[in-house]
């Protein structure tokens, strides 16, 4: 529903280094310039957070990249993009 109320809002692709599809990213800002954020993964994860002040929001987004988009283990093989 947030998306409906917002200000502005964007999305992506999370893809592999090899370009395969592995989930999205969206987030927006609300008009009172809250920010929330929700990715998703094909394999059912998801993490994100509902409207919070921008400070909040860029700690939150720190932990979510360097939890979520540190590369994926299949970038590391010599095996082909499955």
């Amino acid at each position: 529903m947030f998306p409906v109320f917002s200000e502005r809002v964007d999305h992506r692709d999370i893809r592999t280094v090899r370009g395969r599809l592995v989930g999205e990213d969206r987030w927006g800002q609300l008009k009172a310039g809250e920010r929330w954020r929700y990715v998703t993964f094909l394999d059912g994860d998801a993490v994100g957070y509902w409207p919070v002040p921008p400070e909040q929001a860029t700690v939150l987004d720190r932990v979510i990249n360097s939890a979520c988009f540190p590369g994926h283990p299949e970038d590391t093989s010599n095996g082909a993009d499955q």
